[in-house]
């Protein structure tokens, strides 16, 4: 049987426009809405183990969308939606994170990949 709570999250972004987003479908009806919280440039969206949260990875190598973060996205697409950032160093823009068990202990961390642009842009 389809579940038909199931709904696609997809991160838009574009070089002309200063900020992308997140966009939902939902996969039972074929709607679409786009989340109200921004982004330079947003790269991968994933959930959040056991909350019904979102991780989004988000920032570019380009000029105005390389100071990236990770951020959570509490309760995406309804009216309480936070959107929040978990790293705070500037200049580094991040393409993925996963979560996994690092240490063993069962809890779940984030594990990333980040990157910075050094030199001039030419």
């Amino acid at each position: 049987p389809r579940d038909d709570s199931e709904e696609l999250w997809i991160s838009d972004f574009s070089l002309t426009s200063r900020a992308g987003g997140v966009t939902k479908v939902h996969t039972s009806s074929g709607s679409i809405s786009k989340l109200k919280s921004k982004f330079p440039w947003p790269n991968e969206v994933t959930s959040v183990p056991k909350h019904s949260s979102l991780m989004v990875t988000d920032g570019f190598l380009i000029p105005t969308k390389n100071d990236g973060a990770i951020y959570v996205l509490k309760n995406p697409g309804r009216n309480q939606e936070e959107k929040v950032k978990l790293t705070s160093e500037a200049d580094w823009f991040y393409h993925r994170a996963v979560w996994v068990d690092l240490t063993g202990d069962g809890r779940q961390s984030v594990l990333t990949a980040r990157a910075r642009r050094t030199g001039r842009y030419t």
